[in-house]
């Protein structure tokens, strides 16, 4: 799925626009799960996204996956809160946030509504 109006090959790696299409598209191919993300299978996803190398692009989706942890989005079984510190792994996972949980299944506007009725 190409998020871009012109072709993602217009783009240079590393590019605002390009670190843009390649933080939705981990975000587009993962917010509807409920449960564990393998963040090998999402860094395999990603690369083939990208169209590129592991060497071209390796650094870039590395930087995405500690994005989406430290933005809360996701939340990770090696990731130590008090230190900052994500250890990727094959026993990697992500989960979502409930936050987010509650925005893709509509949660929140029901919590409006309940809060408005108290």
């Amino acid at each position: 799925m190409n998020v871009f109006a012109e072709p993602f090959e217009d783009h240079t790696i590393g590019s605002a626009e390009w670190r843009s299409a390649l933080f939705a598209e981990a975000v587009r191919h993962t917010a509807h799960l409920a449960g564990p993300i393998k963040v090998s299978a999402l860094q395999e996803h990603l690369l083939a996204f990208t169209g590129g190398t592991e060497e071209e692009c390796g650094g870039e989706i590395l930087m995405t996956l500690c994005l989406l942890i430290h933005s809360g989005l996701y939340t990770a079984n090696t990731y130590n809160r008090a230190t900052m510190t994500l250890i990727l792994s094959e026993a990697t996972t992500f989960t979502t946030s409930h936050v987010l949980t509650m925005h893709m299944h509509g949660e929140h506007e029901a919590g409006e509504e309940d809060e408005e009725e108290a």
